[in-house]
């Protein structure tokens, strides 16, 4: 749904929503779909804020009409991209790169490469996976570059000083023993470790490479999970020969499940089973005519409960074989408005809802909020209001359906009702994360400070009670941690 324009208060434009999601694909080569667009409007908000702009538009407006430089780029970058990570995340991975180092000769050098390495959590857990090996064998030498295009965090990366937040589900073997504790709960990284990792800034979507500064020639391994998937398909497909040309003739990459088949459909790696997980071994020449494969996005109906995306979609209107009664046929029509959603086809979902049935008299909670989504996604905001008002009538102990029309209002500047449906939706569900969040915005638009810092400080208690990577109710697609990230970066 589109109610991410509305963010901290501020209305952006759709035209200059979409005239700023091309430059950042164009400049910065990172996709911001549909689905991403709430994301995206929280890191234009902050930027805004370091920028010293007070409404996201007028900033967006400033940025596209004077000069860029790449400090600026950089800054920007720091706010869309999520540097969410934690040691040891990628255990498998590693453990591929262990089995690498434990079968080469002692007098080799193996270099590695943590493409995209936000605040180096994955460098250094490469360094500490080399050190134990290393220790045990004599060798080989290891070398490990470390890079990323967000000056911030690099500038963490090179402190070596974590929260225990960024040690969930590490062995505790690795903390006491490369770890020391900090007078402030905090953990600082032994410099012999940290020694090994050398820290650069690099924009994988525009800067050359192979390269000799940084050095990214002759690299065995390549870490580079979780980045490809936030590039424009032009992009992916030029890392991907450039990480070719970058490896050695034995190299390998070390990439998340999904974007596996970036790596094998384009002909230029296979991908070989290594220590339980799948890696993407370079072919040792460049194919002809290189083949890659679509990329699909699948985006789900948020808010509102989930439909499963149909392996082929069904006629709009199919003609009954027999007659069928009006249940049954309110059954098949809600069914292929769902299944039009999934789809993005909103007008269709709007005939089905408002024509083909009464919906006033058909129409339960559910379908309704169905219905006051597809008509915000129009931008159609006075229908999306109605229908989501009727919803909430209809089904007044849903938060999800307040959580809806909260979001429908604050993309209508309509504050103080979006404040009053947070509030009812937290009534009835205390724990509902997302609401805490968009409340504390409301408050600090509103310059109350401590109601916003209470509300997002129940909402990070809240979140860290979850898996890092669970997704937040709502957040179409948001995880616990990015969420987690997005509030630390929220001036205070």
């Amino acid at each position: 749904m589109s109610t991410a324009a509305s963010q901290y208060g501020n209305t952006v434009s759709p035209q200059l929503l979409q005239t700023f999601t091309e430059y950042i694909a164009n400049e910065l080569g990172l996709s911001f779909l549909d689905e991403r667009e709430r994301e995206l409007i929280r890191g234009l908000s902050a930027a805004a804020s370091t920028f010293g702009f007070d409404r996201t538009d007028d900033f967006i407006t400033w940025y596209l009409r004077t000069r860029d430089t790449p400090e600026r780029i950089e800054m920007l970058a720091s706010h869309l991209t999520n540097g969410e990570t934690y040691f040891f995340r990628e255990s498998r991975a590693l453990n591929a790169v262990a089995q690498l180092l434990k079968t080469s000769p002692v007098s080799d050098t193996i270099r590695l490469w943590s493409a995209g390495c936000s605040s180096g959590e994955e460098a250094y857990s490469l360094a500490i996976t080399a050190h134990t090996i290393i220790k045990e064998r004599g060798g080989p030498k290891v070398s490990i570059l470390a890079t990323d295009i967000n000056p911030l965090s690099l500038q963490a990366a090179r402190k070596r000083v974590y929260r225990k937040w960024s040690f969930r589900g590490t062995p505790e073997w690795v903390t006491s023993k490369y770890f020391t504790s900090q007078s402030d709960d905090s953990r600082r990284l032994r410099q012999d470790i940290a020694s090994m990792v050398q820290f650069a800034r690099l924009n994988l979507a525009l800067d050359p490479y192979p390269s000799s500064n940084p050095n990214t020639s002759n690299i065995d391994v390549i870490f580079c999970r979780n980045v490809l998937m936030y590039f424009v398909e032009s992009v992916r497909n030029e890392v991907i020969k450039r990480f070719h040309a970058c490896l050695t003739n034995r190299g390998f990459l070390a990439l998340s499940a999904s974007e596996g088949t970036l790596a094998t459909s384009s002909g230029l790696f296979f991908a070989k089973a290594a220590a339980q997980t799948m890696v993407y071994v370079k072919t040792q020449a460049l194919p002809e005519t290189p083949v890659f494969l679509p990329t699909k996005t699948i985006s789900s109906i948020a808010c509102v409960k989930k439909a499963s995306l149909p392996q082929k979609p069904s006629p709009i209107l199919p003609s009954p074989i027999a007659p069928v009664s009006h249940h049954e046929n309110i059954k098949q029509l809600t069914k292929h408005a769902r299944e039009a959603f999934t789809a993005k086809r909103y007008p269709e979902v709007r005939r089905i809802l408002e024509e083909d049935l009464k919906p006033h008299k058909d129409l339960d909670g559910q379908f309704l909020g169905l219905l006051a989504q597809a008509c915000a996604n129009m931008r159609d905001l006075d229908a999306a209001e109605h229908w989501g008002e009727l919803a909430v009538k209809r089904d007044k102990l849903s938060p999800y359906l307040r959580f809806l029309l909260a979001s429908i209002q604050m993309e209508h500047n309509k504050f103080d009702d979006a404040k009053a449906n947070l509030k009812k939706a937290l009534y009835i569900d205390s724990n509902f994360i997302l609401a805490l969040f968009e409340l504390g915005n409301l408050y600090r638009q509103e310059k109350q400070f401590d109601k916003a810092d209470k509300a997002y400080h129940n909402a990070q208690l809240l979140l860290r009670q979850l898996e890092p990577d669970a997704l937040v109710p709502c957040g179409e697609g948001l995880s616990a941690a990015g969420l987690l990230h997005m509030i630390d970066k929220i001036p205070r």
